[in-house]
C-alpha cells in the first residue's frame, strides 16, 4: 500500500509557496506604481517652464517643448512629488530635459558621448552637471544606486537599454526607471516588453514612454 502523501494534499510546496508571495508583492509594487503614477500626473498642470524659457537661450522648438510636451511636465513633477535628491539622466540632446529634473530634483547628472547638441552650456551651472561617456558602454560602469531616479533616451536601438537594465538587476537599484521611445522601432518594443518588473506605459510621448519600476522601489 502506497502511503506517500502527494504534494497538493499536504498544500503548497516550498517553492509554490514562494512562487505565490513573489506574486503578491509584484502585485504590491505594481498597484502602488499605479497610485505613485496617478500622484505625478495630477501634477503636471502645476508645473511651468516660462522661467527656465526665459533664462535659457533655447530654439523655438524646445521652447514649444517645454511649454507643450507632457513628458518634459511630467519629469518635473515626479521629482517634485517624490522630492527627488539625485536623479540621472542617460542621453542629453538639448539637455531640456536635464533642466526640467533639475527644476525639482536636488541634483542631476546628464550623460552624453557629447554636448555638441546642447542648446545652452549655461544651463549647467549649480545642481545640474554634465558627464561625457567616452564609449557607449560607459553607461554601463555608472552607479545607479547612488540616484533615486533615472531617465533613459539614448540611441534607441534596444541593446544598450538591455544592458542597462540587466546592470541595474546586478546593482540591486530600488527605484524608478523612465524609459523614452518604447514603441519607435521594432528593438525598442522587444525591449519594453521583455521587462517583467512592475511597469506602466504612459501616453506622455507619441513614440511611447515608460516607467518601470525596480527592486520594489525607492525605500523598499
Amino acid at each position: 500500500m502506497d502511503t506517500r502523501v502527494s504534494s497538493s494534499q499536504h498544500g503548497q510546496s516550498g517553492t509554490d509557496k514562494r512562487t505565490t508571495a513573489d506574486a503578491a508583492w509584484r502585485g504590491v509594487v505594481q498597484a502602488t506604481l499605479e497610485m505613485d503614477v496617478k500622484r505625478v500626473e495630477s501634477a503636471i498642470p502645476g508645473v511651468s517652464f516660462d522661467e527656465e524659457v526665459e533664462r535659457f537661450n533655447w530654439p523655438i522648438q524646445v521652447k514649444r517643448w517645454l511649454w507643450h510636451d507632457k513628458y518634459f511636465k511630467g519629469l518635473a513633477a515626479y521629482c517634485r512629488t517624490f522630492s527627488v535628491n539625485g536623479a540621472l539622466e542617460l542621453g542629453t540632446c538639448t539637455g531640456a530635459s536635464a533642466v526640467c529634473l533639475a527644476k525639482y530634483a536636488g541634483s542631476v547628472v546628464t550623460c552624453d558621448l557629447t554636448d555638441w547638441s546642447v542648446a545652452d552650456p549655461a544651463i549647467f551651472t549649480g545642481r545640474l552637471a554634465f558627464r561625457k561617456c567616452e564609449t557607449a558602454s560607459d553607461v554601463l560602469r555608472l552607479d545607479y544606486c547612488k540616484f533615486d531616479v533615472a531617465f533613459v533616451d539614448i540611441d534607441h536601438l534596444g541593446l544598450t537599454e538591455r544592458l542597462i537594465h540587466l546592470k541595474l538587476h546586478a546593482d540591486g537599484f530600488r527605484g524608478d526607471v523612465f524609459y523614452d521611445d518604447i514603441r519607435a522601432n521594432a528593438e525598442m518594443e522587444s525591449f519594453w516588453d521583455s521587462v517583467h518588473e512592475p511597469k506602466l506605459e504612459l501616453d506622455w510621448h507619441s513614440s511611447g514612454f515608460g516607467i518601470v519600476r525596480y527592486g520594489g522601489g525607492k525605500g523598499n
